[in-house]
């Protein structure tokens, strides 16, 4: 019965659940640098969503989702929840969109660096909110989806986490959607310019295709740091999609099966234009359904037996709040 009554929908609402919006991940000294180099406005960006189930209550150690929103790494809103973040909450997963600054001065890797930001502070803090900081896994749309996999595939590389290189900044398994997974285009099967706009217009960088560009796209291209990963993933794309063609998806999942310890879950959806997920329909259900199947399968095994003690929210948080 949710299954039609949902699919009757043009947008998605979870239900049944306890909405803590707009928390800021920021630490003060980041709050400070950042206002000075991009405005107050911009600073506010840094901040995310908690999704807890009605019946999840501190320290019950859920399966953490923590979601990424696409829009070409510019534009896009942590609000643009779609189905499965509906269909996990009804699985009583605790789930986490994050919002990232879309237009830093410094340009891109700032959504990365930001993105690590939300990360630390979800591992610290999760458990408040029945999440498991040992259980996180993260996914995204198309440029979240580029994201995700980054965070995935660089856990606690200094270079990407500036000022909290000691932090723990390990997911245990990756969902990229419609996913830009190689920023070089190294096969040319974009239809438009998607290295030159990436340069210029996300990354804010001179020199348009110089090699020391072209080395860093290559640096932030998920395709080239599969050797790297350890973390399963589940690959989706829409074999219509004309955004992030759906062949370097393909590409990427075969060189992953053959050069990656980590599993390789690769499901491409006939029809599916560029993130088609986000839209009411039968198609983007039935997507939803097998990615919500294959993140149970994998992450959600535990259950904590009767006689097994659950921490009470005081003992969770250290400061000695007492509820």
């Amino acid at each position: 019965p949710r299954f039609w009554s949902e699919l009757l929908k043009p947008f998605h609402t979870p239900k049944n659940y306890i909405l803590y919006d707009n928390i800021p991940y920021f630490t003060p000294d980041e709050q400070l640098i950042n206002i000075k180099a991009d405005g107050w406005e911009s600073v506010l960006e840094m901040a995310l969503d908690i999704y807890r189930p009605d019946s999840v209550e501190a320290g019950d150690d859920r399966p953490v989702f923590v979601y990424i929103h696409g829009g070409a790494w510019t534009k896009g809103s942590k609000s643009w929840t779609g189905p499965l973040l509906t269909e996990l909450i009804s699985r009583k997963w605790v789930v986490v969109s994050v919002d990232y600054r879309l237009q830093s001065k410094a340009g891109y890797p700032t959504q990365l660096t930001d993105c690590k930001r939300a990360l630390r502070w979800i591992k610290a803090e999760i458990k408040l909110f029945g999440g498991n900081p040992n259980n996180v896994i993260v996914g995204g749309d198309s440029a979240g989806g580029q994201l995700a996999a980054m965070l995935a595939m660089t856990p606690n590389e200094p270079e990407f986490q500036p000022g909290f290189e000691m932090i723990d900044t390990t997911v245990q398994g990756c969902v990229p959607q419609s996913a830009a997974l190689d920023l070089t285009d190294s096969k040319n099967y974009s239809h438009h310019d998607a290295r030159g706009r990436f340069i210029k217009e996300v990354a804010r960088r001179e020199g348009g295709e110089s090699a020391e560009n072209l080395k860093f796209l290559t640096d932030h291209s998920p395709m080239f740091r599969i050797k790297e990963s350890g973390v399963p993933f589940l690959v989706v794309h829409g074999d219509l999609d004309n955004l992030t063609p759906v062949q370097t998806a393909r590409d990427f999942a075969h060189k992953f099966q053959t050069q990656s310890k980590a599993s390789m879950s690769y499901l491409e959806i006939p029809g599916g234009h560029h993130c088609f997920h986000v839209f009411s329909s039968p198609r983007s259900w039935y997507t939803v359904i097998g990615i919500a199947e294959w993140l149970s399968y994998n992450f959600d095994q535990h259950q904590k037996s009767p006689n097994e003690k659950k921490e009470k929210i005081h003992e969770l948080v250290e400061w000695g709040w007492t509820i």
